[in-house]
Formats: structure tokens, C-alpha cells, sequence
């Protein structure tokens, strides 16, 4: 069986499979930056990402529908990274990551929410799993929401 070239990007290291690629990021770097960088190298047009590993600062956000404001919260403490799942596409064609996070305090309490960003504290493993096609949201229906306007998807 022959191993597949590691692909390198100054804060992260990959690996394609069919139908996608195992991505780490570097201890010390930012999650959605590097995951922009990767993307943004590879020329990915959509895909689905999940991961896990472990952080010491994460700015979380929270979209209130009643008084329509996004806001957001850092919280600097070592926690792991329970689940992080989300998806990237592009807004205005600028990639966009929209990613959903759950992290764990040492006292197994957790904060959750749409991951801004973080710092990975030790390791970061990811999934990201490519669609053959580019997908785009829009805010033309609802000004609050970004949802995937299929109209514009090239394929």
C-alpha cells in the first residue's frame, strides 16, 4: 500500500482520502484561520468538517433572535474539544467556516456554541469532508441569516 504525500500549510498538516482530507492543526495556532488557510490552499469549494482536540482560549458566539444581536464571549481556561462540527462554504465570495463547538471544563461542565475562533491548547484533529460542487449563502430572504442560496452552486 503506498502512504499518501503529507500536505503542509504553515499552521497545519494534512492528508487527502477519497472524499476529503484528515487535517491537524499546530499547537498554539487558531482553529478557523488554519482551516481557512487549508481550504483556501486546496481550492475547496464546499465541505463538511468535524473534529475534536483540545483548546486554552475559545471566543464563543450566540444569535439571539428576539433582539437580533449576535454576541460573544472568550473563555480562557484549558478545556477539551468535545465536538466541533460545521461546514464551509463562501458569502459574498469570501470563504465562510460556520462551525458549532462544544468544549469541556475540567469539571465536565461545558460551553457551547458558534465557534469564533480558538487556540488549539495540544492537538486539533479535523475531518474535512469535500463535495464536488461550490456552494454559496446569501442574506437576501432574511437579513439576520446566511442560508445556502442554491440559485448560485457551481458545479
Amino acid at each position: 500500500m503506498n502512504k499518501p504525500d503529507v500536505i503542509k500549510g504553515k499552521t497545519w498538516q494534512a492528508q487527502k482520502f477519497d472524499g476529503g482530507y484528515i487535517v491537524n492543526i499546530n499547537n498554539g495556532e487558531k482553529i478557523i484561520s488554519s482551516l481557512e488557510d487549508f481550504i483556501l490552499s486546496e481550492k475547496i469549494g464546499s465541505a463538511e468538517i468535524t473534529g475534536i482536540g483540545a483548546t486554552n482560549e475559545a471566543t464563543l458566539g450566540f444569535f439571539n433572535f428576539k433582539k437580533e444581536e449576535f454576541s460573544e464571549q472568550t473563555f480562557s481556561e484549558q478545556m477539551e474539544i468535545a465536538s466541533a462540527i460545521g461546514n464551509a462554504s463562501y458569502k459574498n465570495e469570501e470563504l465562510y467556516i460556520h462551525m458549532h463547538v462544544t468544549l469541556v471544563r475540567d469539571n465536565y461542565s461545558s460551553y457551547a456554541g458558534h465557534l469564533v475562533e480558538a487556540t488549539i491548547h495540544g492537538v486539533a484533529e479535523f475531518y474535512v469532508r469535500t463535495n464536488p460542487f461550490k456552494v454559496y449563502k446569501s442574506n437576501e430572504v432574511d437579513k439576520n441569516m446566511w442560508v445556502y442560496n442554491f440559485e448560485k452552486t457551481e458545479i
